[in-house]
Parts: C-alpha cells; sequence; structure tokens
C-alpha cells in the first residue's frame, strides 16, 4: 500500500485532475468545484457532446475532452497523453439495467483506471464515486460498483483512492415537486414511514468529493456519506414538501407489496421475452429504495450545510431540473 499520498499537500495550482462524467448530475459540480479550488481541470465527455459542453456555465474553466470508456486504449490516447494527477469517477449507469451496469459502473470505470495507471506518466490518486446502498447489495448496478471497488482497491500498491458512497441525491427525491404544486396528491408506499433517508446536495458533495484529494485522512478509505437533515421519512419529506409550495398535504398510499406482484409478473414473461428482464431489474430498484434506509449519521458522515427544505424552496422558484429516471410525473422543460 502507498502509505504517503503524493498529492495531499500540494498546492492545487500544481495538480491536474481529471472528472469523467463531467456533465452528469454530480459529475458537473466537481468539475465546478475543482475549477473554483484553482486545479487545472480537465472535463471527460462523450465524443458527441464536446462542442455543446464548451458553452455550459458550469464547465466553464476546464479543459473540455471528448471520447468514450469503452477502451482503455482510446481513453488513455484521449485524456491521459499529458500528466494527470488526480482522476475523479463520476460515471453511473442511468438506468440501473443489467447490461448497462456492468457496462458503464463496472467496465468504464476499469478502462479509466487501467488507463490512469498506464498512461506515460501515471495518476497517483483516483475517486470513485459509488453508492451507499452497495452496503447492502440485491441489485446488478450494486454488484458492479461493488466489483470495480474491489479491483480499485486491489491497485493500492499503484495508487491512492477514496470510495466515497453518498446516501442519496436531492434530485432523487424531488421527482413530485410539480405535481404537488399542482394539487395533486404525493405518492407514498405503504404508511411512508418504512424506511428514512438523508440526502445531500449535489454542491456539498462536490466539495465533499474534492476535499478528498488533499485530506490524506481519506485516503484508502471507503466512506459513507450524507447530508445535514437527520433521517426523514419519504412522509416527512412530503410534509416537508407541501409547506414549501404552501399546498395542504394530501397523500396516495400505495401498497409496498404491489412491488412483489409486479416483479412476479414481469419475470414471468422474462422466460420468454429478453426485454422483460430489463423491466423486472428496474421493479427491484423501485422496491428497494421504498423499503430500505440510505442513512449515514454516524460520527464524520453528516457533512454540508444544504437542508433538503432549503432545497425545496430553491426548485419551487428556479423550477427542478428534469431527469427521465427520477422527475417520472414532471414534464420536460424546453431548452
Amino acid at each position: 500500500m502507498l502509505h504517503t499520498s503524493p498529492v495531499a499537500g500540494k498546492p492545487p495550482s500544481e495538480l491536474t485532475v481529471a472528472v469523467a462524467g463531467a456533465t452528469g448530475y454530480i459529475g458537473k459540480a466537481v468539475v465546478r468545484e475543482c475549477v473554483r479550488r484553482g486545479y487545472k481541470t480537465k472535463a471527460y465527455v462523450r465524443e458527441e457532446s464536446v462542442e455543446r459542453a464548451k458553452s455550459l456555465d458550469y464547465l466553464k474553466g476546464a479543459e473540455v475532452i471528448g471520447g468514450s470508456l469503452d477502451d482503455s486504449a482510446e481513453v488513455g490516447a484521449k485524456l491521459f497523453q499529458e500528466p494527470v494527477d488526480v482522476v475523479i469517477s463520476c460515471i453511473a449507469s442511468r438506468s440501473g439495467a443489467p447490461a448497462d451496469a456492468w457496462k458503464v459502473d463496472h467496465q468504464a470505470n476499469v478502462h479509466l483506471l487501467d488507463a490512469s495507471l498506464h498512461a506515460p506518466t501515471p495518476a497517483q490518486h483516483f475517486v470513485m464515486l459509488s453508492a451507499f446502498c452497495v452496503r447492502k447489495p440485491e441489485l446488478v448496478f450494486q454488484h458492479a460498483k461493488l466489483k470495480f471497488e474491489n479491483y480499485l482497491r486491489g491497485k493500492q500498491d499503484e495508487i491512492t483512492s477514496t470510495i466515497i458512497r453518498p446516501t442519496a441525491f436531492f434530485k432523487s427525491v424531488s421527482g413530485q415537486l410539480e405535481i404537488v404544486q399542482k394539487g395533486y396528491p404525493y405518492v407514498m408506499f405503504g404508511d411512508g414511514e418504512i424506511c428514512k433517508c438523508n440526502p445531500i446536495s449535489e454542491a456539498d458533495l462536490a466539495e465533499y468529493i474534492v476535499k478528498s484529494i488533499d485530506d490524506q485522512s481519506m485516503h484508502h478509505q471507503v466512506l459513507d456519506v450524507g447530508g445535514p437533515d437527520e433521517g426523514l421519512t419519504p412522509k416527512r419529506q412530503a410534509e416537508i414538501l407541501f409547506e414549501v409550495v404552501g399546498k395542504e398535504p394530501r397523500f396516495i398510499a400505495v401498497p409496498i407489496g404491489l412491488f412483489d406482484a409486479i416483479i412476479g409478473t414481469i419475470d414471468f414473461f422474462a422466460q420468454f421475452f429478453d426485454g422483460a428482464k430489463d423491466a423486472a431489474e428496474l421493479a427491484r430498484i423501485g422496491k428497494y429504495y421504498a423499503v430500505e434506509d440510505m442513512l449515514a449519521t454516524g460520527g464524520g458522515e453528516q457533512y454540508g450545510q444544504i437542508t433538503l427544505r432549503e432545497h425545496f424552496a430553491r426548485i419551487a422558484k428556479e423550477g427542478n431540473e428534469y431527469d427521465p429516471y427520477t422527475t417520472m410525473f414532471s414534464s420536460k422543460k424546453e431548452a
């Protein structure tokens, strides 16, 4: 194991940081934070997104580089021909469907790490954005992330690393903003008290991720992190949302057993239709997040200043960022 970090304590102006997944929800906040702190920052994006990415405010100050993560040789040629000291991986599968999970959450990360280690000047520190839920793996994407975590930890003689497992993002619990604003009931599972969560804002999480570059105590660590709130049940999250938008709380309670019926039905059809396998996995993901705690409130696990109430107040005025997987009750905004 590399006991002494080669990057901790160095002035940001002397270090180059490459961020993969730079246009994603967390990736773009990480790029902004790296630039704000004075790191020489490279934003690695899809080839077809380069021109658009160069015009985005949150990537200003970063060098935008286009390429794929399908092959370590291509990543090396595009991203590591010039020295990169730190790599931050914010890549994640969008849907969690099995093929996408293994391709992105595992294999793309392997290509990124291998390319960084075999570069003319190998990278010295690797930060992986993982997920709190891998502590209890039942889903394909969780197993894919864990497999890469283990691969990364197996390289500790070659590179220092930090694995960060956030509880949940604010956008994951904001998807019903528009329907509540329109006076419709909030949809929750069971009595809304089954599980608890303390999600973290993208800005606070980005600060925590970038902080790990310079903080040697965070190196060779797997770190759970949540936001400043204490555990909030889905019902309490909804009550806060109703308070913020000035509406009387109304709820639709969906029996949690409905998931089992849906999963069982889809699994039956998956015997005959391959496409149904993805649908069954998506249903399992839905149930998992409806019943499992995403709660990090132990010593040092809560980080940041932005509460969920403050987030709800902001998006109630500014609008919610559209995402097809987390804002399913909302409409896509015009660009």
